[in-house]
């Protein structure tokens, strides 16, 4: 609806405060530490700017930190723990996508920093195709850590090579990692769509569920008040 208003249409700043107020309500609301792993390989200069909006959001969201690596045949890391979209904006202005997709990279680059995060997001079209692969580096992270984290995968659109993201996906199944993807292969990545996505993000899977139904249901008098 906002993106619908003219520029100038009054009503287009109270949507957008609205929209800000809603993001607010949900400060703090995500726990733990978060891992952003976005791709910055040949065909996904849309990812990079996927992943300011979505650590941007996660910034407003998580009591934690939150490390945001992009990755292609290395990796590069950027802490972006209470930052705003501006400030990650600037710090990655110059990044280009170029190279291959090694999304273990990524991984890999955290744990070569001793992050110990709760939960990881990936930002990719899973066309991984460059040695470490992700699902060997997770492996090797669950034994350094001794436990085994959630992984949200934001599926955008980009390989022309379908195979690619086949095995890894199935390289996934193999080692029983049950990511919770959320595909967006069709559709915009904005700062309006994604907080949406990002609150239903939990360091524990299942517990969205258990928050859901412990929230208390409301008389027809209490909704009509």
């Amino acid at each position: 609806a906002i993106e619908a208003l003219d520029e100038d249409n009054p009503v287009r700043e109270k949507l957008k405060a609205m929209h800000e107020k809603q993001i607010d309500q949900q400060i703090g609301s995500i726990e733990g530490d978060w891992a952003l792993l976005v791709d910055m390989s040949g065909s996904m200069q849309h990812a990079v700017e996927a992943g300011r909006i979505i650590a941007a959001v996660l910034a407003r969201m998580v009591k934690g930190t939150i490390k945001m690596v992009f990755f292609n045949n290395n990796a590069r890391g950027l802490d972006v723990s209470g930052r705003d979209y501006n400030w990650i904006y600037a710090q990655t202005a110059l990044l280009v996508a170029a190279g291959g997709t090694s999304i273990g990279a990524g991984l890999e680059c955290i744990m070569d920093n001793n992050f110990k995060a709760d939960a990881i997001a990936i930002i990719t079209d899973g066309a991984e195709n460059v040695h470490p692969r992700f699902a060997a580096v997770y492996k090797e992270y669950v034994k350094k850590y001794d436990r085994k984290v959630p992984v949200y995968i934001y599926q955008l659109k980009g390989s022309d090579k379908p195979e690619h993201t086949t095995y890894f996906y199935n390289s996934l199944r193999e080692i029983e990692l049950v990511p919770q993807v959320f595909d967006l292969r069709e559709q915009k990545v904005d700062m309006y769509s994604v907080p949406n996505l990002v609150q239903s993000m939990r360091v524990n899977r299942y517990s969205l569920v258990d928050e859901i139904m412990a929230t208390p249901l409301l008389s027809l008098d209490q909704v009509l008040a």
